[in-house]
């Protein structure tokens, strides 16, 4: 809940906490991801992206992963690498708009969502298709 509240100092060594203790609890993709999220926020996207892509090896077909890794991924120019990765929600989540994500994604403060929903747009989503 670090990351959601923008304590994102507190954020990575807690979900490495939790990880160190639970190394085989079935969510450990969440805990991943909350790293990630943390250093996405601080404009660490090379960090992010590398801990999205081992929250993908936990669980492949999680969107908030590739959701990650796709905003990350543009936030480093990596247009290409990004689109795949947009793609990839869509096919698991056939539909989902940026809204819907960012509404899963219950940032405290509203700069953190427009802070990721422009790593999106810069991934070229388009909502519901493929970009």
């Amino acid at each position: 809940m670090h990351d959601f509240r923008g304590n994102f100092s507190d954020a990575a060594p807690a979900a490495d906490e939790t990880i160190r203790l639970r190394p085989h609890d079935p969510a450990l993709h969440k805990c991943i991801i909350a790293k990630a999220i943390a250093h996405y926020q601080t404009g660490q996207y090379e960090r992010a992206e590398r801990i999205a892509k081992d929250s993908l090896r936990t669980n492949i077909s999680w969107w908030h992963s590739n959701m990650m890794l796709a905003a990350s991924l543009a936030q480093r120019g990596r247009l290409t690498d990004a689109r795949v990765a947009a793609q990839r929600i869509l096919a698991d989540q056939p539909g989902i708009t940026l809204e819907i994500m960012l509404q899963r994604m219950p940032f405290a403060d509203p700069a953190h969502s427009d802070h990721l929903a422009e790593g999106l747009i810069r991934a070229d989503w388009r909502d519901g298709q493929p970009g």
